[in-house]
């Protein structure tokens, strides 16, 4: 994950305060300079309290002037991040597909759908074709594989509206 993906992930409350060493070591990697995010990355587990890991990534984003996004940016980028793990290689199909399906559920409260499940995020066809995988008799490996093939260009279109 980049940083930008990190501080979506963290405005989802998918990063465990736990998991902020590695988010702020990310930062610095990408030619960040923070001292409070330096602080963190260099700190041992159970160094800090939670509450003074927090602390050390919430003052090192503003000082980055990279305030957190809200929960639909977030989810957008979070999408993009997916989907772009998918095309990579990175992610299964299905395994990148459901992270993508759990976001849209979690994030239907801000970004409801209109006419179909998941519209709300865009990703309405990709949460049909991940759904379609229940409809596939047992064993039968290559609809399994169609599917996937779907999920992927799928996931291709996700990341060409993304950068668009």
């Amino acid at each position: 994950m980049t940083l930008d993906q990190y501080i979506a992930a963290f405005a989802l409350g998918k990063v465990l305060t736990s998991d902020l060493p590695k988010a702020a070591m990310q930062a610095l990697e990408e030619g960040y300079d923070s001292v409070d995010l330096a602080a963190l990355a260099g700190s041992q587990p159970g160094e800090l309290s939670l509450s003074e890991s927090d602390d050390l990534w919430r003052r090192g984003l503003r000082h980055l002037n990279k305030p957190v996004p809200g929960r639909p940016e977030a989810g957008r980028r979070l999408r993009d991040y997916y989907a772009t793990s998918v095309v990579s290689g990175s992610l299964s199909p299905r395994a990148g597909a459901a992270a993508i399906v759990h976001l849209a559920t979690e994030l239907s409260d801000v970004l409801p759908s209109c006419e179909y499940a998941g519209d709300g995020l865009g990703v309405a066809r990709l949460l049909g074709l991940y759904y379609s995988h229940d409809n596939v008799p047992l064993g039968d490996e290559r609809a399994h594989a169609e599917i996937d093939a779907e999920l992927r260009a799928e996931c291709e279109r996700l990341m060409s509206e993304g950068a668009a």
